[in-house]
């Protein structure tokens, strides 16, 4: 059961007791600071009956910037306040000032990329209707409440921050709409400080009665930081205090663990430093939002974490894993936590206006490892690997690709498997899937049920071990999306006898689809038929004659692929391509140099074209590497 509150019991000093924490959403870690996770059911208290509570209690001012206002008991709250004589000002998103497209709009569904601007309608040429109030907006200025929007930006107004009295602060994840309420996992933070709220208030200033936005926004000169009752926090706003560098701070800084909780991942550079932690030992882990994995494809960094090993998971419960947390080193010498409104995106630090806290504390720490425990859950320990026939381009088709799958201990019942995010995939069947169990197709004796995004084999029926313990999905004809990029297939299982229907596996395979104009592209082509060579080098023990037989196909078809790339490339002059291939085949271990000859025609289509450019054009550059290529090829057959 989705607990409501967070009762803490360290037992270390300074720490408070059960019965020091209030009951409730908001849990009171220090006599100033309190902390709140969502989501509730309708009626009962929740994270929108606490912002009320704090809306309900300002006596002078009521100052915020909130992305979306979309709940009628808020709305009734600020104007309430506003006919008690409370100064209420607000700032929203220009999206959501106006009557959105859809009323039931999704929260930050577009927060990682700027949106087109409303732009007045015309009526039979006449001057410009303008668009229709949002009728939450509406009623807000019927009141007298005064309510602006950022300047009609195509970025966006991301914060969800309020200012009470100048002296208390709310900021966090939390939008205030019926969805963050009742359905999305998000957070919410209080504060009483009157340093706290000075730093709030001038960005609230800047925003309201400057009217400047985004990259305008003035810089700070220094960090932002006060101390309260025991916790240091540090505050940075987007984009002119670039928080994504704070949060790589924090990241590099670690000494044992990183965990996060994102609904949107698609800064590289984040990304990077987390694989760079792990591999130096780090203990990390994240959970992504399921529909923002799927909107943001090759651009989310999924893909790339768990391509490495790191353990991530998507959320798969109803609603949108609305965090934006990181957690560092939560029992360590500088446990922190890193929480506001902006998503982990190159975007949302560039354009939008953000803001994020950095809390020092171990006490918040835990409470935020706590939360993330409760959603991260357990891992399968059955295995799966990809390989596709031929390097898929962006916008053709996969002629094939298999998907091995090993029990690795476990008797597994069915197989779930969920088609990459964006792939067109729509009303693909049976046609399209084979099952394969040793050297027999198996496919006209299963059972397997197609959902939209992909299908449950039902009669797995694998073993733990033994000659039973893996088998093969062949995918024909897939259709590869049109973007370039990384992409994860979803793999989880049904255990047998275990409490849950299906588990993740701890690292899902992967699928480069790529865009052979880039040279960039090029080189993970390259790098792609390294991972197929030692996929080989590492599978061959597990895999029977006639696996190992596909594989080798598939590997073939992987150079030969590369060797036309290449040979195109020299016909019109291009070395570059042909330097990193040779290179590529040069790193080869000399036992396995033979079978690249073998599967690549003795490298003969790439001899000829080089030799085309010496004969015809004295090309020394080419002459230069058909030297190369004729010294592989005679190392190779000595």
């Amino acid at each position: 059961m989705r607990r409501y509150f967070l009762a803490l019991s360290l037992a270390v000093a300074g720490c408070f007791a059960p019965s020091d924490v209030m009951a409730g959403p908001m849990t009171q870690v220090s006599p100033n600071i309190s902390i709140g996770f969502g989501p509730s059911k309708r009626g009962e208290t929740g994270l929108d009956t606490e912002f009320i509570k704090f809306v309900d209690g300002a006596r002078k001012t009521l100052h915020g910037a909130f992305f979306e206002i979309r709940l009628d008991s808020v709305v009734d709250a600020f104007i309430r306040a506003k006919k008690r004589g409370v100064d209420v000002k607000l700032v929203v998103d220009n999206n959501y000032y106006f009557l959105p497209p859809d009323p039931a709009t999704q929260d930050d569904v577009d927060s990682l990329t700027p949106h087109p601007i409303k732009a007045p309608a015309r009526r039979n040429g006449a001057q410009p209707v303008q668009p229709e109030l949002n009728p939450f907006i509406a009623r807000l200025l019927a009141a007298g409440v005064e309510v602006l929007d950022d300047n009609n930006r195509s970025s966006l107004m991301h914060n969800k921050f309020g200012i009470r009295d100048g002296e208390s602060v709310w900021t966090g994840s939390f939008n205030l709409t019926d969805t963050c309420s009742y359905k999305n996992p998000n957070n919410a933070i209080q504060v009483k400080s009157k340093e706290l709220a000075a730093i709030y208030s001038a960005e609230f200033k800047e925003m309201f009665f400057d009217r400047s936005f985004g990259p305008s926004s003035p810089r700070h000169a220094e960090r932002q930081m006060v101390k309260v009752d025991d916790t240091n926090i540090e505050v940075f706003f987007a984009p002119e205090d670039n928080p994504n560098a704070r949060i790589a701070e924090a990241i590099s800084e670690a000494e044992k663990e990183v965990f996060f909780m994102q609904f949107a991942f698609t800064a590289d550079d984040l990304r990077d430093l987390l694989i760079k932690k792990f591999k130096a030992g780090c203990d990390v882990k994240g959970i992504f939002d399921r529909m923002l994995y799927r909107s943001t494809g090759p651009f989310g960094e999924f893909s790339h974490l768990t391509e490495v090993g790191i353990p991530v998971r998507i959320y798969p419960n109803e609603g949108k894993f609305h965090h934006k947390v990181f957690v560092v080193d939560s029992n360590g010498k500088d446990p922190r936590v890193v929480l506001g409104s902006e998503n982990a995106s190159t975007n949302g630090n560039r354009a939008n206006d953000e803001n994020i806290m950095v809390l020092h504390s171990k006490k918040i720490a835990g409470m935020f490892r706590e939360e993330f425990t409760e959603y991260f859950g357990k891992f399968s320990d059955a295995a799966a690997f990809m390989q596709i026939a031929d390097l898929p381009f962006a916008g053709e088709p996969i002629s094939m690709g298999e998907l091995h799958i090993f029990a690795n201990g476990r008797d597994i019942d069915q197989i779930k498997v969920e088609y990459p995010a964006r792939w067109k995939v729509d009303g693909l069947g049976r046609g399209a899937v084979e099952v394969l169990r040793g050297k027999r197709n198996t496919t006209e004796d299963e059972k397997i049920r197609f959902f939209r995004n992909g299908f449950i084999l039902e009669t797995a029926g694998l073993q733990g071990n033994g000659a039973k313990s893996s088998l093969s999905l062949r995918f024909n004809q897939i259709p590869a999306p049109e973007i370039a990029g990384k992409y994860a297939v979803l793999v989880s299982v049904s255990e047998r006898g275990g409490p849950d229907r299906f588990v993740t596996l701890r690292n899902n395979p992967t699928v480069w689809v790529f865009n052979p104009e880039k040279i960039e592209d090029f080189t993970r082509l390259l790098d792609y038929t390294e991972l197929l060579h030692n996929s080989l080098e590492a599978m061959k023990g597990s895999l029977n004659s006639t696996q190992q037989k596909n594989q080798a196909n598939i590997f073939r078809m992987a150079v030969n692929k590369v060797q036309k790339i290449v040979c195109d490339g020299i016909s019109g002059g291009e070395y570059q391509r042909a330097e990193m291939a040779i290179a590529k085949i040069e790193s080869f271990t000399k036992r396995w140099r033979p079978f690249i000859l073998s599967v690549s025609g003795n490298l003969k289509p790439l001899r000829d074209a080089l030799k085309h450019r010496v004969v015809h054009d004295s090309d020394e550059t080419a002459a230069r590497l058909l030297k190369r290529v004729e010294s592989f090829i005679l190392d190779a057959t000595q």
